[in-house]
Parts: structure tokens; C-alpha cells; sequence
């Protein structure tokens, strides 16, 4: 079990690396096709050792669908975050238009 722990730690390391990495700002912009080609490879990779390691059915079928939800709630973290830039983009735009909603009475 500890071994089970340790294999699936490093695999959520990696899979933040590669998720802090295509955030960080680099000299030249980030490919979004291969990001997202590397994302989903690690994500494979990472349901095959559960697979591979994991002998309990029970077990297994549970962690996958742990991973399955935790992909889902990044997924809905980042539609969130994209409303929320989108949102701040438009009231600056509002501010730097000299907007009434910005004004002191």
C-alpha cells in the first residue's frame, strides 16, 4: 500500500509540474496542442499504473473514478478562473473607459 501511495505522490507531482509549467509565462508562447497532448498522455499514464498496480477491483474501480473527479473539478476550477479573468477585463476596460459604476458621489 505504501509503495501504491508513493507511485501515485509522484504522479500527482508530475502531473502539477506539467500543469504549473504550461502556466508559467515562457519567453515564447506555449503550444496549446502539445500541452495538451502531454496532459492527457500523463493522464493515461497515470489510469494504467493504477491499473497495473492496483489488484483489488473494488479498489481500483474507486481510485479511477477519484481521478475522473478530480480532473473534473480542475476542469470546472479553470472555467471558473476564465470567467473570472474575463469579468475583471471587462470592468477594467469599464474603469479605463471612465465608467459611471467607478465614480464617488
Amino acid at each position: 500500500m505504501r509503495i501504491y501511495l508513493r507511485q501515485t505522490n509522484s504522479i500527482v507531482v508530475v502531473v502539477a509540474a506539467i500543469w504549473l509549467t504550461a502556466c508559467v509565462t515562457p519567453s515564447e508562447p506555449p503550444d496549446p496542442a502539445r500541452i495538451r497532448e502531454e496532459l492527457l498522455a500523463s493522464r493515461a499514464d497515470e489510469r494504467e499504473l493504477v491499473e497495473a498496480t492496483v489488484t483489488d477491483l473494488t479498489r481500483r474501480q474507486r481510485i479511477l473514478l477519484l481521478l475522473d473527479e478530480r480532473d473534473r473539478l480542475i476542469a470546472e476550477s479553470v472555467t471558473y478562473i476564465r470567467r473570472y479573468k474575463t469579468e475583471m477585463t471587462r470592468l477594467n476596460a469599464e474603469k479605463d473607459s471612465g465608467g459611471e459604476s467607478y465614480k464617488v458621489s
